[in-house]
């Protein structure tokens, strides 16, 4: 569990950040024992527009369901390393949804949580997470938006100074 998962919206003018502790990648556990015979599935960092509704997830709690086509790498070789290889990527419906991972906040291993899906770590993180989710569905409708971008993507620039 070393990436984030958050929700950013805006409300009476003001912009809202909620950042909770997760993992976009698949388990160790998975790597080594796809699901998928073309190998694990990791979703490859873009947006996915309206990819995301409200649904019982197949545990037996409410979840966020992928209900569109996501994009995701292949990586058949069945060790601990994740492989990124643009040749590929494969589009479809995986079950990649969003759910959390224990029934409490104690913090563990990822190695077998996730297969693809987006995983968020704690319960209590989850609990606030699904209840901003169920506000936007209330007001907006069963149609949830997903971005996937990478620590690079943040990289901050220095600014130079103009004489």
């Amino acid at each position: 569990f070393n990436d984030f998962i958050g929700l950013f919206w805006k409300q009476n003018d003001q912009w809202i950040l909620k950042v909770y502790e997760a993992t976009t990648k698949a388990g160790i556990y998975w790597r080594e024992n796809p699901m998928n015979v073309g190998g694990t599935g990791t979703l490859v960092p873009k947006q996915y527009l309206g990819a995301y509704q409200i649904g019982m997830f197949h545990l037996g709690y409410l979840a966020l369901l992928q209900v569109k086509p996501m994009k995701a790498y292949r990586d058949n070789n069945k060790d601990d390393i994740i492989d990124i290889d643009p040749k590929t990527i494969t589009e479809g419906l995986y079950g990649c949804d969003i759910h959390h991972a224990y029934q409490s906040d104690a913090i563990q291993l990822n190695n077998n949580w996730s297969a693809m899906c987006q995983v968020i770590e704690k319960i209590s993180d989850w609990n606030e997470f699904f209840a901003l989710c169920q506000d936007a569905v209330h007001y907006w409708g069963n149609s949830l938006t997903y971005t996937l971008i990478e620590e690079k993507d943040f990289a901050i620039t220095e600014e130079k100074e103009v004489a």
